[in-house]
């Protein structure tokens, strides 16, 4: 993409599990762990695998912060289209 006039060019195409608020934490937890034991599987690896796409796990805190900061990034880009 750099060669192509766009230098820093970085765009993933991510997907994200959410609950609603008000949620019971232990909910969370519950369905934290079943993502993990599901992700952790050799089928889902080996599926992934097939189809390029390369997991990368991260806590509810941290995906928290991931989902804020592309909101951040991305609103320049929708405001130049919603004018």
């Amino acid at each position: 993409m750099a060669e192509s006039g766009f230098p820093g060019f970085d765009i993933r195409l991510w997907v994200g599990v959410f609950a609603r608020s008000g949620v019971p934490v232990e909910r969370i937890r519950v369905i934290e762990q079943a993502i993990v034991r599901a992700m952790a599987s050799k089928d889902m690896q080996d599926t992934l695998e097939r189809q390029g796409i390369t997991p990368l796990s991260m806590s509810g805190t941290d995906f928290g912060a991931f989902v804020t900061r592309e909101i951040e990034r991305w609103k320049p880009v929708v405001a130049t289209f919603t004018k």
